[in-house]
Parts: C-alpha cells; sequence; structure tokens
C-alpha cells in the first residue's frame, strides 16, 4: 500500500512538473513575449477598430522620417469642452442616411503645434452634437501641429477625414496631409481604414470638387512657398490615386491659399482664391493641369476663407463677408489687418458668375472661415467659427436656395446661428474678431 501511494505521489508530482514546465514555455518564452508586445503596440482595440498605434510607425515625407497619425476613437476628458480655450477653421458634410459630421481644429490657447483635430456628429440634422468623437492628435504637446479637419462625402457615400501634419510649422517643410475613410457612416459604430498619408505638403482646407466626368478635384494648398507653389490634387479612379495638377501663380501670392473651383456647363475650370481686398480667380481649360495666372476679380472681400461651389441646380453659391458692394467696418482686436470679418451674406449665380443675386445674411456678428456643404436633397450647410480664442463657437447654418434667392427665410428646414460645439476654458490668448 505504500509503494502504491507512493507511485501515486510520484506521477502526480511529475504531471504537476510537467505542467508547470508547460506553461513557463507558454507565457515565459522569449518569443512569445516579444510576439505579444509586439501585437500589443502595434495594434489598439478602440471603439471595436484595430487602430494602427502611430507612435511606433514612420513614414518619409519630402526626406523626412515623420510619425503615422495617432488617431484616438474614445477621446478622454482632456478633450472635453471644458478643457479647451481654442476652436477654428471647421468643416461640414452629410452622409447618406442623414448623419451630420463636423470638423474642427482645437488644442493649445491658439495656433500652434499644441492643436488637434476633433470631429462630432449629429443625428437630428444639426439640432444636437455629440461631445468629441475622434481626436486625431499625434504627439500631444510635442512639435506636430495636427490641423485642418476636413470631413466630405464621396459621390459614393463613403466618408472621407483628412487633416494635415505640420512637424516644423504651417510654413515649415515636411508637412503632409492624410486620411481616414468608412464605407458605413451612418452605422451605430462605423468601422475605419487605416490612416493613409494622400501627399506631401499639399493640404486642404476646403470642398473638394467633382466634375461632370467624375474626376475628384481637391483644392490642396502648398504654404511652404520655398518648396513649391501649391497644386489641386485629382483622381480619376474615386480616390484610389491623386495626381497633381497645374501650380497656381500670382504677380502677389496670398498669405494663405484657400481657393475653391468650380466647373463651368462648358468644361472649364474657375477659382476663387483668398486675397486681400477681392479674390484671386483663375481659369484652367484643361481639368486643373495648368492654370491662368491668378488675378484680382471685381468682388471686394476681406482677406479669409469663403465658399464658393456649385449647386444641384447648377447655379453657383457664394458665402463671403458683406455685400457685394464693400467689406464689413469691422476689425479684430487681435490682428487689425484682417478687417471686414463679419456680416456672413450667401449669394447666388444662375449665370455662372457674371452676376450674383440674393443676399441671405447668415450672421451679423463677428465671425469668421465658412464651409460648405448641399446635400441630394438640396440642403445646404454652412458652418463656420466666432471667438475662436475666446470661449470659441463651432457654428452652423441650414437652409436652401430658395431662401438665398429671396434673401429672406421662405423654407420651413431653415435655421441660423445652429451651435455645434464651444469649447469653454476661459484661458486664451485673447478676444477674436
Amino acid at each position: 500500500m505504500k509503494n502504491r501511494s507512493r507511485q501515486t505521489t510520484d506521477i502526480k508530482y511529475r504531471f504537476t512538473v510537467r505542467r508547470m514546465r508547460l506553461l513557463w514555455r507558454i507565457f515565459f518564452n522569449p518569443v512569445a513575449i516579444f510576439t505579444l508586445l509586439v501585437v500589443s503596440n502595434s495594434l489598439m482595440l478602440t471603439n471595436g477598430h484595430a487602430q494602427t498605434r502611430s507612435d511606433k510607425y514612420y513614414v518619409m515625407v519630402t526626406g523626412s522620417k515623420q510619425p503615422v497619425p495617432r488617431i484616438n476613437f474614445e477621446p478622454g476628458p482632456e478633450y472635453a469642452d471644458r478643457n479647451r480655450c481654442f476652436g477654428i477653421a471647421s468643416s461640414i458634410t452629410r452622409t447618406p442616411k442623414g448623419r451630420l459630421w463636423c470638423g474642427f481644429s482645437s488644442g493649445g490657447t491658439g495656433e500652434g503645434h499644441e492643436n488637434y483635430c476633433i470631429v462630432v456628429k449629429s443625428d437630428d440634422n444639426g439640432e444636437t452634437w455629440t461631445p468629441p468623437y475622434i481626436v486625431f492628435d499625434t504627439d500631444g504637446d510635442g512639435p506636430i501641429r495636427t490641423d485642418h479637419v476636413t470631413v466630405w462625402t464621396a459621390p459614393n457615400g463613403q466618408l472621407w477625414i483628412m487633416w494635415s501634419q505640420y512637424p516644423c510649422g504651417l510654413g515649415g517643410p515636411h508637412s503632409s496631409l492624410w486620411c481616414i475613410t468608412s464605407e458605413n457612416p451612418d452605422a451605430i459604430n462605423p468601422q475605419w481604414s487605416r490612416p493613409r498619408k494622400i501627399a506631401d505638403e499639399q493640404n486642404l482646407l476646403t470642398t473638394p470638387t467633382v466634375l461632370q466626368d467624375g474626376t475628384w478635384i481637391f483644392p490642396t494648398g502648398c504654404w511652404n512657398r520655398k518648396a513649391h507653389p501649391s497644386r489641386p490634387l485629382i483622381s480619376r479612379d474615386q480616390g484610389k490615386t491623386f495626381e497633381l495638377g497645374g501650380p497656381l501663380h500670382a504677380e502677389k501670392n496670398p498669405d494663405f491659399d484657400e481657393y475653391m473651383v468650380v466647373e463651368r456647363s462648358n468644361g472649364t475650370l474657375v477659382i476663387f482664391n483668398r486675397h486681400s481686398e477681392s479674390f484671386l480667380q483663375c481659369e484652367s481649360f484643361d481639368q486643373a493641369k495648368s492654370w491662368t495666372r491668378q488675378k484680382p476679380n471685381d468682388i471686394p472681400h476681406t482677406n479669409a476663407r469663403f465658399v464658393f461651389m456649385k449647386l444641384n441646380s447648377g447655379n453657383w453659391l457664394l458665402v463671403k463677408h458683406g455685400s457685394l458692394d464693400s467689406i464689413p467696418d469691422v476689425a479684430e482686436t487681435k490682428f487689425k489687418q484682417n478687417k471686414g470679418r463679419s456680416h456672413l451674406t450667401a449669394f447666388l449665380s444662375k449665370d455662372e458668375g457674371k452676376t450674383w443675386i440674393g443676399g441671405l445674411l447668415l450672421d451679423e456678428r463677428p465671425c469668421s472661415y465658412p464651409y460648405g456643404w448641399q446635400d441630394g436633397n438640396g440642403t445646404i450647410y454652412i458652418s463656420y467659427e466666432r471667438n475662436r480664442w475666446n470661449k470659441p463657437e463651432i457654428l452652423m447654418a441650414r437652409f436652401s436656395e430658395a431662401d438665398v434667392r429671396a434673401a429672406t427665410p421662405v423654407s420651413k428646414n431653415m435655421r441660423l446661428k445652429i451651435l455645434i460645439n464651444k469649447a469653454t476654458c476661459k484661458v486664451g490668448k485673447g478676444p477674436e474678431n
């Protein structure tokens, strides 16, 4: 009996030892540990999506090693409205089933390396909006400025979110334009592609244009003047590949190329570009491969972003500061040279820019940087900003072509000064506009 009991004990001991050795090999094997660390560091599961840990990966941008952007699908309290005091450069779009998306820049106390991009959404036509839903913040307080997020719905219903990284400031080298896309942007939990670099040193701030033949024109600009001029990006395969269009030249270049492209019925392309006292205008007769020299036109405007786009009807929309004859006599508190950033007004042209009618006043207060989108039902959405340094507001106007033509509200769906987002932190560099 003693021998049998000893044998049983020995068998249990040997089994336990073998099991411990097996567990040791599985969990403390150097190769297994290394593999586990690589997988955990290269992927993070956020909101149901496998997302690249960008701080571990790099790409080459004009010969410089730069990090892949970091995307946060579950922003923490550090990005909450109460902890932000800066807001600028919004964009807006509507996806096929009615969800509205808005992107804007925030972070820090002014324009600089602390900036990051925020995207929010609305499922009730803009009446209410989520807190920060997606944040693009590659290196926190590091040297990279993440800025100029553009939300855009492609003709096939795919949502594109594009933004730029500036490692050496807006006018410095090695900036890059990135995007993620979603095939199901109206789902409860949209699925997102991996970050993709679209271009080096060409950055997007305004609404893309789709031509009659399906060609995409992204009105991108280069602010590193020593490197190369601004050139639009062209895609003839629904965004799979892009090529650079012709360079934009002027006798005196604007401080920032923030332009938009409209196609005439005969296929000619027309550009309105940001300029002081008016718009710079030029044309292309070969689908953006080359452009005439930019020259000031006779429409007065302050040095600020605007909206210039072709509507579903074929008519043209212009959203600018002030009337067709003058610039508002309002100067920003911080930048005195930025005179006239108020009285955001919408105009309509039925003859491809020869004459303009209407004059729907969207906001008479100091405000700036409108961005436009029209959905398939004809509703026009304009997002813009107010008080960018002092509890900034991202706002929206919703109206129809009939409202613009009448220069007064006539449609039931029209609403002005809808609040999208407001940062409430009291710290800032000073009042805006």
